[in-house]
């Protein structure tokens, strides 16, 4: 199977990789098979794709990570370069919400309108 991504969908990812590593150290297996950064991935991936037929898959993805995670970013949500998910647990993001760059977010928030 070959994806094309958004060319932003790399350099976002590569970008909150760093900042992930600027907050936290070097990054662990753990980490890197933790659900925080499977969600991070995957929300890059379906914004990357939101224009296209795999939106419909990673949209998916996310939904069934969602219901383990209890994150909840709604479809449009807009996060600029640097994302990190202090750990899991409850967190709602409405659809029309926009961030700019480096957001630290982690369980118990709740963002409206």
């Amino acid at each position: 199977m070959n994806i094309k991504y958004d060319t932003s969908y790399k350099q976002k990812l590569e970008y909150d990789k760093r900042f992930n590593e600027a907050f936290r150290g070097k990054l662990s297996k753990d980490f890197l098979h933790g659900y925080e950064w499977k969600y991070i991935v995957l929300y890059r991936k379906y914004q990357a794709n939101k224009n296209t037929v795999w939106r419909i898959y990673f949209g998916y993805r996310l939904h069934k990570l969602e219901n383990k995670t209890g994150f909840s970013f709604e479809n449009n949500t807009s996060i600029g370069d640097g994302l990190i998910i202090g750990h899991w647990g409850k967190i709602v993001i409405n659809g029309q919400v926009k961030f700019g760059k480096q957001m630290f977010i982690t369980h118990g928030v709740t963002i409206g309108r």
